[in-house]
């Protein structure tokens, strides 16, 4: 009962809610960018405590970007062990001897078919896709930095 009410509760979310979420996230990585690149326009000409209030101002929108991307990969790792506990179950008969054994294996069956996972932008959130993400950002920024600098030491 408890794994049906989850699951109307994460197709509510995956359905309803995510799609504004992603909306925002879109907003938030604009502003995010565009702090990044008025950073590296006025490298040359800032002093130490504009630079620093910049950099804490593209941390802050990245945070706030990213927030949601690793509350659903959270989620999407408690969905997998909502997947796995009918193998729990299973494995410790001497917890439920109580309980008839064609009412473990229901449950084991129904709990192994589940394929939950949180979704934004209609796609599966991983955690292992979402670390790959941010570091390519992380290295596009360095490089854009780096491309950037450069040009303008040539000046």
């Amino acid at each position: 009962q408890e794994i049906c009410e989850f699951r109307k509760l994460l197709h509510h979310l995956n359905t309803k809610i995510s799609l504004p979420v992603a909306s925002l996230t879109v907003l938030n990585l604009s502003y995010a960018v565009s702090s990044v690149a008025h950073l590296f326009h006025d490298m040359t000409a800032c002093p130490i405590n504009i630079f620093t209030a910049s950099l804490a101002n593209i941390l802050l929108w990245l945070v706030v970007a990213l927030m949601p991307f690793f509350q659903a990969a959270s989620l999407t790792v408690t969905c997998r062990q909502t997947q796995s506990c009918g193998h729990l179950i299973s494995i410790r008969p001497f917890v439920h001897r109580n309980t008839s054994s064609e009412d473990l294996n229901t449950v084991l069956l129904y709990a192994s078919s589940l394929k939950m996972s949180a979704k934004l932008f209609r796609m599966p959130v991983s955690a292992h896709y979402l670390c790959f993400l941010v570091l390519v950002c992380f290295i596009g920024v360095l490089t854009f930095g780096m491309c950037l600098n450069i040009s303008l030491g040539r000046l």
